[in-house]
């Protein structure tokens, strides 16, 4: 099934017409860190702590919708006693589409409904029968340098199915470039 809509999201970037590559943006961030929760409480999974390298992608200016992949991505939950078994929680095939709402200031400023899909966990084993997918709307502050889009602030609110439990989630994750600059910063002036 991921094979499938891999091929497809593929085919439609590749089969675009060479004329019509002045209508891509490039999305391209350092990777980021967040933070969630997630809803109702159980014995599995309360909250999360994400930790993603790299996210490259692109999207199609006149539409607004686009797509991103990380190559790793890195899930810390916990349960309702604070604690959780975290070793096999490496993901390696991460894909995200999203659409953003037309808006006056979409050079600062994007909204709109979105779906991810994190795959292929690594631990002890490959684990081919673990997923998380997540669909809903997010909001957040990008900055546009000409024909690059880069994302620095993201929250989230929507479904997310873990394994085949579902869930809602509520959740924000930051660039890791403008953490390690206000770290830098924090250092630099004490």
């Amino acid at each position: 099934m991921l094979k499938k809509y891999f091929s497809i999201f593929l085919f439609i970037f590749i089969a675009v017409p060479a004329y019509t590559y002045n209508d891509f943006a490039l999305n391209l961030n350092s990777g980021y860190i967040g933070f969630g929760g997630i809803f109702p409480l159980s014995d599995e999974y309360n909250g999360e702590l994400t930790f993603s390298l790299l996210s490259i992608g692109a999207e199609h200016k006149p539409t607004r919708i686009g797509f991103e992949f990380s190559p790793y991505k890195r899930y810390y939950f916990t349960n309702t006693n604070g604690v959780n078994d975290n070793r096999n929680n490496h993901s390696f095939i991460n894909l995200n589409i999203y659409w953003n709402i037309p808006t006056p200031i979409e050079e600062y400023l994007y909204f709109g409904p979105f779906a991810d899909i994190s795959y292929l966990f690594i631990g002890e084993n490959v684990y081919l029968n673990r997923y998380i997918f997540t669909t809903g709307f997010n909001i957040g502050l990008n900055l546009d340098i000409g024909r690059l889009r880069y994302r620095i602030l993201s929250t989230e609110i929507g479904y997310r199915n873990i394994n085949g439990t579902s869930k809602y989630f509520i959740g924000a994750k930051v660039d890791l470039i403008p953490i390690a600059l206000l770290i830098i910063f924090a250092m630099v002036s004490h």
